[in-house]
């Protein structure tokens, strides 16, 4: 019997356990991609078919009450893709029938918000709670994801050399590093109770709502307008990083980003960043010039008649 697409997700899932972004993938599957596609043959998959489902899905209206944005849907079919390749590797169909032949669609650019320090003490002002205000002054100072910090233990705390260990279990691409805790962020942890190993007890989404409402009442918006958001804040750690010059290999290495590619998503390039870099090249001008005008002079060619050349202009012409 040859195997459909619902047969190989549940191979591709019983492998990939593992992964942080399980739940996520199993949401994404079993609400979305496997209703519409589960029980075709994926040897015979076509790619009209995925055509169709992702005219489908932006026909569709979620529960925030919007169509599903373009990421959204490109990580869809991005799964889609591992499970048909997963099933090639496992044999269960000869090729990926739409390997080559479904390309992802073309994602707006992110929004322009870089919250700065100004920005986020604003928010801080507006928010009381004291989960909510750790969470993103953590994520401020950071620049971990959401799941890090909503995974995040005491145990992985290093307090005396303001580091955190964040583990590979808890990244989005399974190798762990090690972030920045800074002084702030200490103070914020330290002044949560510890139930239990883990820091943040409350609902994401319960301090996502009070973070939401102390942006708006704090009015911090980016250059086109748009709120911030809790990534937003991380995307802001890694601007404020290359503004400030550290190298942007090392901003990727604390980031966790892997993809120069998708490091340059976050890495913001605003009007001001163009305006700050012609002052910076101006400048750096006008010094060479200076030291062009300074530098001495080098002395004068010297004439046959000189010391040094009389010998060769009394020599016999050959």
């Amino acid at each position: 019997m040859e195997s459909t697409v619902r047969d190989c997700y549940v191979v591709w899932e019983r492998a990939h356990t593992h992964l942080s972004s399980i739940r996520t993938e199993r949401g994404r599957a079993l609400n979305d991609l496997l209703p519409a596609l589960g029980d075709r043959l994926a040897a015979e998959l076509a790619p009209l078919e995925v055509d169709e489902y992702r005219a489908a899905r932006a026909r569709a209206v979620t529960r925030r009450g919007r169509a599903p944005t373009v990421a959204t849907v490109n990580r869809e079919i991005v799964l889609l893709h591992r499970v048909l390749n997963f099933a090639v590797s496992r044999r269960l169909v000869a090729a990926n029938p739409i390997k080559g032949a479904v390309k992802l669609l073309r994602e707006p650019p992110p929004p322009d918000v870089v919250v700065d320090e100004r920005g986020i003490a604003a928010i801080l002002a507006e928010l009381r709670d004291e989960q909510a205000r750790a969470w993103t002054i953590l994520a401020f100072e950071s620049g971990m994801r959401r799941g890090e910090i909503r995974r995040l233990c005491w145990h992985q705390l290093d307090w005396d050399a303001g580091t955190i260990d964040v583990p590979g279990a808890h990244t989005k691409n399974g190798k762990g590093r090690v972030v920045e805790f800074p002084a702030r962020s200490r103070a914020a942890l330290a002044a949560l109770a510890r139930p239990g190993d883990r820091v943040f007890t409350r609902h994401p989404r319960h301090l996502y709502g009070l973070y939401v409402a102390a942006v708006n009442a704090a009015g911090v918006v980016g250059a086109d307008g748009k709120r911030t958001t809790w990534h937003a804040l991380r995307r802001s750690y890694v601007t404020l990083m290359r503004r400030r010059g550290v190298q942007e290999s090392v901003v990727m290495r604390l980031s966790g980003h892997r993809d120069r590619s998708v490091f340059d998503r976050y890495n913001v390039i605003v009007h001001d960043d163009i305006k700050a870099a012609i002052e910076a090249n101006a400048a750096g001008r006008a010094k060479e010039i200076a030291q062009l005008r300074t530098a001495p002079r080098r002395p004068p060619r010297q004439s046959p008649s000189s010391p040094r050349n009389a010998r060769f202009a009394s020599c016999p012409m050959l």
